[in-house]
Parts: C-alpha cells; sequence; structure tokens
C-alpha cells in the first residue's frame, strides 16, 4: 500500500475590486507543505519578493520560476532548507522535490520519491489557477518528470502511469460573478469543507454545495461555486480536503 503522510497547501493571494470585474494580485504570503515537511513560503513586501524551501536534511530540490509566457527567468538548487528573492517577472512556480541519494557515481541506485509541484503566484480573471501535486517513484528524474507532465497535461480522468499518485490537483476559476473550486483526486473523497474567514460555505458530509462528478480511471471531482465576492482583498478562502486509500488522511488547504 501508498504510504504518505499529511500534506497541507497553502497559496494566499490578493484580490483586486471583485466589482470592477478584476481579481487579480500578486501573492503576498504564499505557503505549500507537503509530506515530510518539505514546502515553499513565499513574502511579498516591498520592495522586492522572496521565497523560502523548508525541507529534511536529506531532501534535495531545484526550484524555478517562470513568467507570464512560460519562459523560466529563474532556477534554484538547494538541499534541505534555503531562502532567496523571487526574481522580477515570475507568474509560476515549480519545484521538483527528490531524494538527494538518488544516484551514486552518476548511475542510479534504485527507485526515487521524486515530487512535483506547480502553482501560479496570482489568481487572475478567466484564467484556471491549478495547483497540483505529484509523487512519482522512479529510477531516473527524466522518467518520473515525464510521467508527472502526463497527468498535469492530461487532468481529472487521465490514467495514471505505474507508480504515480497524485496527493493535489486544485482547480479555480473565475468569470467575475462566481468562482469555481474543483478539487480532484483518483480517490474518494472522505471529507471536503471549503471556508471563507471561518465561516463554511461547502461542506461535503451535509451536502452543502457540493457537486461530485466521476471524469473516468477512477477520478472523482469536487466541485463548489463560491461568490466572487470571497476573493475580496483580505478574505481568506480555505479549502479543506481528506482523501482515503492513505494509511494517513491527505489534507490539502488552499488559501486566496
Amino acid at each position: 500500500m501508498f504510504r504518505t503522510k499529511p500534506i497541507v497547501v497553502a497559496l494566499l493571494a490578493v484580490a483586486a475590486t471583485v466589482g470592477a470585474c478584476t481579481l487579480a494580485g500578486p501573492v503576498t504570503k504564499g505557503k505549500w507543505t507537503g509530506p515530510g515537511g518539505s514546502g515553499v513560503e513565499f513574502e511579498s513586501p516591498a520592495p522586492q519578493q522572496t521565497w523560502k524551501v523548508n525541507a529534511p536534511p536529506d531532501r534535495c530540490w531545484t526550484l524555478k520560476f517562470y513568467d507570464a509566457n512560460g519562459n523560466e527567468v529563474g532556477s534554484y538548487d538547494g538541499q534541505g532548507t534555503d531562502a532567496g528573492f523571487t526574481p522580477t517577472g515570475a507568474s509560476r512556480w515549480v519545484i521538483d522535490d527528490r531524494d538527494c541519494d538518488q544516484e551514486e557515481g552518476g548511475v542510479p541506485i534504485g527507485a526515487s520519491d521524486f515530487l512535483f509541484e506547480k502553482a501560479p503566484m496570482q489568481f487572475t480573471l478567466g484564467e484556471v489557477f491549478r495547483a497540483t501535486r505529484i509523487r512519482v517513484d522512479a529510477l531516473s528524474e527524466a522518467n518520473a518528470a515525464a510521467k508527472a507532465a502526463s497527468v498535469e497535461q492530461g487532468g481529472p480522468g487521465t490514467a495514471l502511469p505505474s507508480n504515480t499518485y497524485v496527493q493535489a490537483f486544485i482547480d479555480v476559476a473565475s468569470d467575475g460573478t462566481d468562482i469555481v473550486v474543483q478539487s480532484s483526486l483518483p480517490l474518494r473523497f472522505r471529507d471536503f469543507t471549503i471556508t471563507v474567514n471561518g465561516v463554511v460555505l461547502a461542506d461535503k458530509a451535509s451536502g452543502l454545495n457540493v457537486t461530485a462528478t466521476t471524469p473516468g480511471n477512477g477520478w472523482v471531482t469536487l466541485t463548489s461555486v463560491l461568490p466572487a465576492s470571497a476573493a475580496a482583498n483580505g478574505n481568506e478562502v480555505v479549502v479543506t480536503q481528506d482523501a482515503s486509500g492513505f494509511d494517513q488522511p491527505v489534507v490539502a488547504t488552499v488559501g486566496f
């Protein structure tokens, strides 16, 4: 059985005036923490954003930043905990968190645990905000990356490659009137809730504002619709989910 520790994902962003049909802004604080304690934190104090990676000493990682056109604007390799400045123009980040001892003398020494995490650095009107966390057990990083990319591109309902596990796949979109939150996993959800400033606006257990669909290949997608005012500046929208099929619960929390 696949074993993992709880995952907590937190992405905090500032939304501009909703009434004027704009819903965008740079991330002022962000946090993504996964199994084993690895995670990424962002702060946006003037005049420059900063980042910090928290990881156990035996975990290595590559943190990359991309602009809105998909061009890489910064790349950082590290081990354990490190920090630095967010490059100018960055709108999306990707982190590959992996075992440090995956190779010996350039030759793979056995199956390694690769984690691929992606998220944009802003929530923009008319675009889908997608945060994913995909784990792959593979002999090489290239093979693991290809498997993770196939799931990312295929989306909910895609057939999972061997030794590939989705720990978070969350889409958020808005047309200026509503905010649609969709969380998908190739597992059954035990719990799923959304709160705004601590007030429950969606709850799977009670059936409040949660619709379940099955896109295929064992995936389940839970959809909730929130008013655009939920993303007003200063509000905190938190999505918490608990999936079955793991020795320990997988919990994802997303804030905007």
